[in-house]
């Protein structure tokens, strides 16, 4: 039957896609995390650097997720 209980591996979200973490190996909620298509992954150590792009492209959700 395979594996069962608390040692059964979580499945992914999407197949072939791993389940979004933080740096901390934490697992976010799903949507918290958008998938940055043909850019360079989210560098949230780069502090307020970001801020007028995204104020740009509307994402004002961005911020308060911070």
């Amino acid at each position: 039957m395979g594996v069962t209980g608390a040692a059964a591996p979580e499945p992914p979200l999407r197949p072939g896609r791993p389940r979004p973490q933080t740096p901390d190996g934490l697992s976010l909620p799903s949507g918290a995390l958008r998938p940055t298509s043909g850019r360079a992954p989210l560098d949230r150590d780069a502090g307020r650097r970001g801020d007028r792009r995204r104020r740009a492209a509307g994402l004002e959700r961005d911020r308060a997720l911070r």
